[in-house]
This record gives C-alpha cells, sequence and structure tokens, in this order.
C-alpha cells in the first residue's frame, strides 16, 4: 500500500518533525556525548529509548515500531537496542553519519562475538574498531558506543580523549526549541535535513524539490504518550521563502485529503490532525494524534506480519 506523503512527513523524523502542551523547552547532550559530535555536523538527531518503552503507546504496540535496523543491530553485533540501549544519537554532515549508543555493554564480549562473526579487528590508541572502512563500531566504555565510517570514528574518538565540546552553536539553537520531555528529537542546519539523501518516495521527492531552496534550518520534538504529539519549526530563508514551503505543504495535506478513499476515515482525521502556521521567516508543523489514530499510523508503517488486527 503507497504511504500518503504527508503520513510519512509526520511520522518520519527525519524529515520535518506549539500549541496544547505546556513544556519545558530544550534539548541538552551530557557532557560525554557532546565531544563526540563532529564540528561540521548540519543535523543532529536522537531517541530517548527508555522513555520511549515506558510510554502506553509502546507498551500498548508491544514495541511494534517499524525499526528492523534495530533487528540487523541484534543479530550482526549482539546488542539489541529495545534491550540494551538507553539512547541513541545521529550526527550526520551532509555525507556521513556518526552513530552514538549509550547503554549497557560488555565490551570484551561484545569484541569477541564480532570478531568471531569475522569482522575485521584494528587498533586506535587504545580502542578496538569492529568492521571495515565504511562501517565500524568501538565500544568506549561499558556505557558508550559508537559507530560509523572510520574516517568519522578516528577523529571522534580523538575529540572523546581530549574532552573538546563542538556542538555547532546553529544546532544548539535548535535544539533549545524542542521540548526537553520529548522523546525523539532532531535539529539542523544550512538547509533541509537529508536532502542529499535519495529519497524512497516520489511524491515525498517532488515535495521537497519545492521546498528544498527555501529551508536554512529546522527543529523537531515527538513526545509520545497514549499517542503521538509532534512539534517541529521550519525557519526559511526569507519571509517569501516561508511561505512557499506553507502553501506546500498545506497543498500537500490536502491532496492527501482528496486522493483518500471513502473508508479511510481514520486517514482523514490524521490529515485533519495536521497544522500548518507561518510565523514571518517561520514555518510551525504540529499534530496531536490520540491513542486509536497514533495506532492506525503504525499500522500503516508496519510490515504485513507486523500489523495489528485489533
Amino acid at each position: 500500500m503507497r504511504v500518503p506523503i504527508v503520513v510519512l512527513a509526520v511520522a518520519a523524523s527525519v524529515i520535518l518533525g506549539g500549541c496544547g502542551r505546556k513544556t519545558t523547552r530544550g534539548i541538552s547532550l551530557d557532557r560525554v556525548s557532546r565531544p563526540l559530535i563532529p564540528p561540521d555536523t548540519k543535523v543532529l538527531a536522537g531517541a530517548d529509548v527508555t522513555k520511549l518503552e515506558a510510554s502506553e503507546l509502546y507498551r500498548r504496540e508491544n514495541g511494534r515500531f517499524p525499526v528492523p535496523i534495530f533487528d540487523e543491530m541484534s543479530r550482526q553485533i549482539g546488542v539489541d537496542p529495545r534491550r540494551d540501549i538507553t539512547e541513541t544519537i545521529v550526527a550526520w554532515d551532509g555525507k556521513h553519519y556518526l552513530l552514538l549508543l549509550r547503554g549497557k555493554f560488555s565490551p570484551a564480549e561484545l569484541e569477541r562475538k564480532l570478531s568471531q562473526a569475522g569482522l575485521h579487528s584494528t587498533h586506535y590508541g587504545k580502542y578496538r574498531l569492529l568492521g571495515d572502512s565504511s562501517d565500524s563500531v568501538a565500544f568506549l566504555t561499558t556505557d558508550l558506543a559508537v559507530a560509523g565510517p572510520v574516517e568519522m570514528l578516528k577523529p571522534a574518538i580523538d575529540r572523546f580523549g581530549s574532552g573538546n565540546t563542538s556542538i555547532p552553536d546553529e544546532l544548539q539553537e535548535r535544539l533549545k526549541l524542542v521540548p526537553s520531555g520529548d522523546q525523539i528529537w532532531l535539529a539542523s542546519r544550512g538547509g533541509l535535513p537529508f536532502a542529499e539523501a535519495a529519497m524512497p518516495s516520489s511524491d515525498i521527492g517532488s515535495l521537497l524539490s519545492n521546498i528544498v531552496g527555501y529551508v536554512s534550518a529546522t527543529s523537531l520534538g515527538i513526545a509520545v504518550d497514549s499517542g503521538l504529539h509532534v512539534r517541529g519549526q521550519i525557519l526559511c530563508v526569507s519571509n517569501e521563502g516561508a511561505k512557499r514551503v506553507h502553501d506546500a505543504l498545506r497543498g500537500a495535506i490536502g491532496f492527501g485529503r482528496l486522493s483518500t478513499k471513502s473508508n479511510e476515515m481514520d486517514l482523514l482525521k490524521i490529515y485533519d490532525a495536521i497544522h500548518v502556521e507561518q510565523a514571518e521567516q517561520t514555518v510551525n508543523v504540529s499534530a496531536d494524534l490520540p491513542g486509536s489514530l497514533a495506532d492506525e499510523l503504525l499500522n500503516r508503517f508496519s510490515t504485513p506480519g507486523q500489523r495489528s488486527t485489533r
């Protein structure tokens, strides 16, 4: 089944993401993670896995979230994010990624398993890098691992040893806009996040091509309780650019509603829950989905074997 464009835009936190919830603003990285962030990072995203697992929606869905990468990680390196990981952070510089994993690890045991699985092992300083030049992992402590291309890992390990922090000021400002209690968050600078990456949907690609030149920075927070609550801010290059982005998003919502089948009333309600407003150079995107609509959204992102029959 083709997933409608705006549903993807709301649910996929890598793209876009105030009203209704009283929240404390600001996402802050701890002093251990901060030095690992590359100074040229364009996109910074994270998930508080512990708080996510404590939500009513997560418990109700028995962890039925569309994250096949979790299964792959568990199979390849013996780390299951649903059991071993408490927090994930991803940094993206426009070409390469760096993944930080906080949790409870047994580095020696995991390194042994990875070596037995055939992963190449090299040393960099006092740490072992397991993998190849394009994808490797290093366990820095019993509660911190870092993964990515070797060209990203080595400088990160150097910064970790020196303790120097390097989060760009622009990203710091965007992080201040995200409610601190949101389990999933994103901040970006220098344009639309991940615009360089190929998108799986021609509809999404068409939308991005219409707005990519007008976006300078974004922030996004997703709070999960019994439902889903999305708050996103898109900073544009000008008031006129913001109007272009606002109109493109509103037009996509309208098109989605018109193309929705008459027997898909829940999907219409999802569209109706999305609000797009312009405030000078900023476009605010918000959506509050109660439990029933959140379940429907997850159903649309699940594989056939995962879909709920309730």
